[in-house]
């Protein structure tokens, strides 16, 4: 009997360890986190270009950094160009082409390489652009062109950029595009060595109208004789061929420069009384259009008012003005100026 009774508390205890074991072994999977999957991968680089038996080793990054399970497997498109080990050691072997991919063991994330094996790898030493300075207008179009040195440099690639897209952009190819009036700075970057070259942009709508122009004016000074006797009024007139030159002047104005030439050598004939310190300025639009009415000034012994219009329009000015003021007798002059752009 008692036999009986030790072997059913045997039993009993026995049931009741291995219910006490399974709810330990239950607490601990409970207590263990959960795997975090990868979601993503990349290289530290995407293209190669490598001179035979040249080595160098990827580095593959996982996302997220805490990934459960980082493991990674490596390929190349073609052994007999390039090798690359577990470890992403890439070793150069013949002449061609070949891609090294990574794979993630967890959710088959893969990233890529391009690897150029070449004889010889003949590093860059600079870049240097054509222009170093551009004037535009919005709506130009003008493309920069960047010589790498030297000449048979392996890596000729050249990355493009601009500091100021909104004012200027530029493509892949250096085609440089004027968006808005402002300042930019376009910069070609080698890819192999980083050397880089600038070219500053100016934005400007009255870019389009600077520099050398041909001009004729025609002046008429209209007098009485006799003042107050409508009948005593004589005009005479003058026809003067100059150059000068259309400049940027401040608050968005555009100025004219006057040059001397033999029939005026020093601009200041009675005919031409806006050669007075030989400019002129009227405010400009975007459109070309100006009117700039009251401007007081003087002239040898002249005093009064100027009066202005006119247009500028592709390569051609208009200008009409006139002023008023005593010379002596009722007097009035008026004139005209038409020029057309040389330069």
């Amino acid at each position: 009997m008692k036999t009986q009774h030790f072997i059913y508390y045997l039993a009993v205890v026995a049931v009741l360890f291995a219910a006490c074991k399974k709810d330990k072994e239950s607490e601990k999977e409970q207590e263990q986190e959960p795997d975090i999957p990868v979601v993503g991968i990349t290289l530290n680089q995407t293209e190669l270009m490598l001179a035979l038996g040249d080595t160098v080793t990827l580095i593959a990054i996982i996302e997220p950094a805490d990934a459960t399970n980082k493991n990674v497997t490596w390929t190349s498109s073609n052994y007999a160009v390039a090798t690359v080990t577990e470890n992403g050691l890439i070793t150069a072997l013949a002449e061609g082409e070949t891609t090294i991919t990574v794979t993630t063991k967890d959710g088959n994330k893969t990233s890529g390489c391009e690897v150029t094996v070449v004889k010889e790898i003949i590093p860059v030493i600079g870049v240097t652009l054509n222009q170093t300075e551009l004037m535009l207008v919005p709506g130009d179009t003008i493309t920069l062109i960047a010589t790498v040195e030297p000449a048979d440099a392996t890596n000729k690639t050249v990355i493009w950029t601009s500091n100021n897209p909104a004012v200027v952009t530029v493509n892949e190819t250096g085609l440089v595009t004027a968006m808005a009036n402002g300042n930019a700075t376009i910069t070609a970057a080698t890819q192999n060595g980083k050397f880089t070259d600038n070219c500053s942009v100016t934005v400007d709508y009255r870019t389009k109208w600077m520099g050398e122009w041909n001009f004729t004016t025609i002046d008429y000074l209209h007098y009485y004789s006799i003042p107050a006797d409508p009948s005593s009024l004589i005009i005479i007139h003058d026809t003067i061929c100059f150059i000068g030159t259309i400049e940027k002047y401040e608050n968005d104005r555009l100025k004219i420069v006057f040059k001397p030439n033999a029939t005026a050598p020093d601009m200041e004939g009675i005919y031409f009384p806006l050669r007075i310190n030989g400019l002129i300025y009227p405010v400009v639009d975007d459109l070309g259009n100006f009117d700039y009415s009251n401007l007081k000034s003087s002239h040898n012994s002249f005093s009064g008012e100027f009066y202005f219009s006119g247009f500028i329009s592709g390569n051609e000015i208009s200008i009409d003005y006139s002023n008023t003021g005593p010379l002596g007798m009722a007097a009035y002059e008026t004139h005209n100026i038409h020029g057309i752009k040389s330069k």
